[in-house]
């Protein structure tokens, strides 16, 4: 990682590992690893980002399996519910539709499935994993997280 940190996963209710941590198996592409001509194409015709909606963003991702420990939420990798709640979600048959679109400091993400709104709301602002900074609004009367200057929007189906 280029801010140096790691991953542990263990099985101590304290979060420290325990025995030997071993080197990780690495057997798929890096950041090393040169972008094909249509990668770059691609990369290319995106619309601009702002360093505040970045930041954002990438909060968004780096939440993707966050769970709070007294079960208040969960995101469940954008396709179920950890927490098992009910709900019109319960079906095999759900649709899988996301989006994300916007440009510079506006940005708007939409889905129809996993995970509820209130719960990436609340692993975007929690005091201890949240992003410092971040935090919950409402825009021209719809849900967001702001951080700096950017704006995220949020739809889900679900809400």
């Amino acid at each position: 990682m280029p801010t140096a940190a790691q991953f542990v996963v263990t099985g101590n209710p304290s979060g420290k590992p325990v025995g030997i941590r071993n080197d990780p198996y690495i057997d798929h592409l890096t950041t090393d690893t040169p972008l094909t001509t249509l990668e770059e194409e691609q990369l290319g015709s995106l619309p601009s980002m702002t360093a505040d909606a970045r930041h954002l963003l990438a909060g968004v991702f780096c939440r993707i399996t966050t769970r709070d420990p007294y079960g208040a939420w969960a995101i469940g990798n954008w396709f179920y519910d950890p927490l098992e709640r009910p709900g019109w979600l319960d079906s095999s048959n759900r649709p899988g539709y996301r989006r994300l679109h916007g440009s510079g400091d506006r940005w708007e993400l939409q889905w129809d499935a996993h995970p509820h709104l209130e719960d990436l709301v609340s692993a975007m602002t929690d005091p201890v994993i949240g992003i410092p900074g971040a935090k919950a609004v409402s825009t021209d009367g719809r849900p967001a997280i702001t951080f700096g200057g950017s704006t995220l929007l949020l739809h889900s189906r679900r809400a």
